[in-house]
């Protein structure tokens, strides 16, 4: 990987926990906020509720101690004079009650069951019988009270009168009633004079509120900061630690190349090796053959009967010998140029040509081809040549080693969508199944005696793969094994 593609996708290492590190922070802190907000909320709707609660339990408290008194002042047994009457004891009891010290807005009041107010701070009230008194929303207020008396106990909201307080604030009292005497005593408060209290509260609560959320904003930052620090600190080490085994693996690649280089050379050397015996038996006989012309010149001339027909008959002959051996040359030649840029070419071009080169060893090969594949494929035409030799002559080793007594090539050529197949099958008997996937291995052979240096096959997957972007697969197929290459083409002829 080149530093400058390296560089983006390292940057992106660093960059891309941030931002999702920031994104956290402010969802987090956006969460925390607005959950806060709903708990204020609604701890500023019960603030009220519970401090009218917290009222309620006093003023029962309250309404229980008369309660409390006057059942206690009822009972003749709790005087030192016997014999005291129910109307002193009632008069005893009133006079208690209103020794009792309360808020002019929170006060006690006793009516009894007939509608007479027998303690009430409205002097007013105790002039005449109050039975049908009613508030401003035209409420029985009286029999509402003693009603909820004779019921036992309770709380109830009405709206006071005008004398009293703001007839627009309701007031909450709690009410019980004292059988035996029918008595109805009842202890109230009113909610708007608790407003400043629970304002109060409700502004403490929003301070806290406040105080809370600039905590978690600071404790948030500052796990932020904390973090972002960390991570550049982990991301320099991840620079450092890639751009080393960067470095180390750049030497490999290097070693690897050279090594490669040389497996090449090794390869072609030994292809030189097989290429040169084909020569010396490809030239044997033409060679042979102008030996023999030449002796029969001279002695036809030695003999007196080389005439000029003789002559230029023998010298034609040779000169048709000496073409083809030049010819020859030309073919191997072409192998042997190095290529320094890809180019198109044809798979049958490039299949004929080795053909021609193998032209002496395939006499007595029967050689079936179909060759359909008409589009150009691009590389180094030599080199994919060294693959097709690769693949005969192994089939040509094989052939010697088995004792194949009809031996036979059949080859294949064609062009399907993208690409162009080109398949070599023989009978050489094929290749055992536990060495199949192991052909194309560096330094492998199935052919040990007679090949010991099993780099033809891995030469040429790595030809197919690398230069050429293709695969070569290998199958065994009934008395044989088929080779199949397939590379993409340029979908020109």
């Amino acid at each position: 990987m080149r530093e400058s593609r390296a560089t983006p996708l390292l940057n992106s290492i660093f960059l891309i926990p941030l931002s999702i590190l920031f994104i956290f922070f402010i969802f987090t802190t956006v969460l925390i906020i607005n959950y806060n907000s709903s708990l204020l909320e609604h701890e500023i709707r019960h603030i009220k509720n519970d401090y009218i609660t917290f009222y309620k339990d006093i003023v029962k408290k309250e309404v229980y101690k008369i309660y409390n008194l006057i059942e206690y002042s009822s009972n003749k047994d709790n005087y030192v004079i016997k014999g005291i009457s129910l109307e002193t004891r009632k008069k005893i009891a009133l006079n208690r009650i209103e020794a009792m010290k309360y808020d002019e807005n929170e006060y006690i009041f006793i009516i009894d069951y007939k509608g007479d107010f027998l303690v009430h701070p409205n002097n007013n009230l105790a002039e005449k019988n109050q039975i049908n008194l009613k508030n401003t929303k035209d409420t029985p207020l009286t029999k509402k009270i003693i009603n909820q008396a004779k019921e036992g106990e309770g709380f109830i909201t009405y709206k006071t009168l005008k004398e009293i307080n703001d007839p627009k604030s309701d007031k909450i009292s709690f009410v019980k009633g004292y059988t035996p005497w029918g008595w109805a005593i009842g202890y109230g408060f009113y909610p708007n004079n608790i407003l400043p209290r629970v304002e109060k509260e409700i502004n403490n609560q929003k301070k806290r509120h406040n105080s809370f959320i600039k905590k978690i904003i600071l404790v948030n930052v500052l796990l932020t900061v904390l973090l972002s620090i960390v991570l550049i600190i982990f991301s320099d080490n991840i620079k450092k630690i890639f751009f080393k085994y960067k470095r180390i693996i750049e030497k490999k690649e290097i070693k690897n190349r050279k090594k490669d280089q040389i497996i090449y050379h090794q390869s072609k050397m030994a292809t030189i090796g097989e290429l040169l015996n084909i020569i010396s038996h490809q030239w044997r006989q033409p060679l042979s053959q102008i030996n023999s012309l030449t002796l029969d010149t001279y002695l036809e001339q030695k003999q007196g009967s080389l005439n000029e027909d003789i002559l230029k008959k023998n010298m034609s002959n040779i000169e048709d010998i000496t073409k083809y051996l030049s010819q020859t040359i030309d073919d191997f030649g072409n192998y042997f140029i190095q290529e320094k840029d890809k180019k198109p070419f044809l798979c049958n071009n490039a299949l004929n040509s080795s053909l021609k080169i193998l032209a002496p060893t395939l006499k007595n090969i029967d050689i079936q081809m179909v060759l359909s594949s008409q589009n150009r494929i691009t590389g180094f035409i030599t080199l994919f040549q060294q693959v097709i030799l690769t693949i005969i002559t192994n089939s040509l080793d094989a052939f010697n080693i088995n004792n194949i007594k009809n031996p036979g090539i059949t080859i294949k050529s064609y062009d399907k969508e993208n690409y162009t197949y080109l398949e070599i099958s023989d009978n050489a008997g094929g290749i055992k199944e536990e060495n199949i996937n192991k052909i194309f291995d560096l330094y492998y052979s199935t052919k040990i005696k007679h090949s010991p240096s099993g780099l033809g096959l891995y030469i040429a997957k790595k030809i197919i793969e690398n230069t050429m972007k293709g695969y070569i697969r290998a199958q065994n197929i009934p008395n044989g094994v088929k080779f199949t290459i397939k590379v993409q083409n340029n979908g020109t002829k």
